[in-house]
């Protein structure tokens, strides 16, 4: 009788230390406050859901009331915005490297758009930068080009054949 009851009582802590090796990682890792997901066109500012800033601006201070806008500020010379946006600060403009040119300037709703320069082409799409001469007596020049998915996609034309479609430097 007494062996069965040890036995009994071993199996008891056994059970708690299984069950608590189980939930107590899951009790700790729960987060302060609940998480929730603000519907489209607002974003998450401490506990409360707010309008977006459009455009050429960004959050100078968030909402104090639920679904309201909080104070937007024009971006800076030098910077922009692409989009609606809950961000503090506007995106840096990029600039243009050596070997190219400028398509397009900075504005506060749009960053720099840049080429490679006449007599060059984009070598390797990962690295739009990568800009390499044409060769001497090539064609060497944009079929078309044309914006998918927020990037400005280029098709080149070198000795009368497709070489390559590359990304242009458009972040």
């Amino acid at each position: 009788m007494v062996a069965f009851s040890r036995v009994s009582s071993l199996s008891h802590w056994f059970l708690l230390l299984l069950l608590l090796n189980l939930f107590l990682p899951v009790i700790f890792a729960m987060p302060e406050s609940y998480s929730f997901n603000c519907p489209d066109g607002e974003y998450q500012s401490n506990d409360v859901c707010c309008k977006t800033c459009p455009s050429g601006t960004f959050v100078k201070a968030p909402c104090k009331i639920p679904h309201t806008q909080g104070q937007c500020e024009k971006c800076h010379p030098g910077t922009f915005t692409g989009k609606d946006n809950g961000l503090h600060d506007c995106e840096l403009c990029s600039t243009c490297d050596k070997d190219q040119e400028m398509v397009a300037d900075c504005s506060v709703t749009s960053d720099r758009k840049c080429q490679c320069q006449t007599g060059l082409y984009y070598y390797d799409p990962k690295f739009p930068e990568s800009c390499r001469p044409c060769t001497k007596g090539t064609v060497c020049l944009i079929l078309w080009q044309m914006t998918l998915f927020g990037g400005d996609f280029v098709v080149w034309v070198v000795q009368d054949f497709l070489l390559e479609i590359s990304m242009a430097n458009v972040p």
